[in-house]
């Protein structure tokens, strides 16, 4: 008889470390679940810098949004390296509330963002809005996502519908096969770039 109490104390305590362990992992998946969502909404302001400042070839306005890796940020920077190795003058910033939306003075805009649930970052998305009317300007697509061309769809309709020219879009991937290294591709396309 002791036994047998001794053994249904042991399960009953497993069952309870069980339950406690279930619950603490729930509890983190929230947790982490309500930081990631915090940080893909915050919105990121950085000086505009500009780079090149005595190039010939033309002058470009790269705005993009900094994902939660480094990776959409890192292709927008080779990018950009490409570019300024063709000798472009590159002002770059993020897209936030404080973005210059005047794009009139530039020959090309670079727009970057990273995906979340297949749509573009609502901050890139809330800069074409606020800039209206793009006169034809010629435009590059700078997409980042696991694998999938959802945001990328969204994005060149959005460019398309506010009168934009897409001479390029980039759709590189952090799971999905490039067809070569991401950061190559990039800056090859901002250094191979003719218009």
């Amino acid at each position: 008889m002791e036994s047998t109490e001794k053994t249904k104390s042991r399960s009953q305590s497993k069952t309870k470390i069980v339950g406690l362990s279930c619950l603490f992992v729930i509890l983190t998946l929230i947790i982490t679940g309500g930081v990631l969502t915090v940080l893909t909404q915050m919105e990121i302001i950085r000086d505009f810098e500009t780079l090149n400042p005595d190039g010939l070839e033309g002058e470009a306005l790269v705005v993009f949004r900094p994902g939660i890796s480094l990776f959409q940020e890192d292709m927008t920077n080779a990018f950009v390296e490409g570019l300024v190795e063709k000798d472009w003058i590159v002002n770059i910033t993020t897209s936030s509330s404080q973005t210059p939306i005047n794009i009139h003075d530039y020959d090309l805009l670079v727009l970057g963002t990273p995906t979340y649930g297949g749509t573009p970052h609502h901050s890139i998305v809330s800069y074409l809005k606020n800039v209206g009317d793009l006169n034809g300007i010629d435009i590059i697509l700078i997409i980042t996502s696991g694998g999938s061309d959802q945001a990328l769809d969204i994005m060149t309709s959005k460019v398309q519908n506010n009168n934009g020219t897409i001479i390029e879009s980039l759709s590189l991937y952090t799971i999905k096969d490039n067809g070569g290294n991401a950061r190559d591709l990039s800056y090859n396309s901002g250094k191979n770039l003719n218009l």
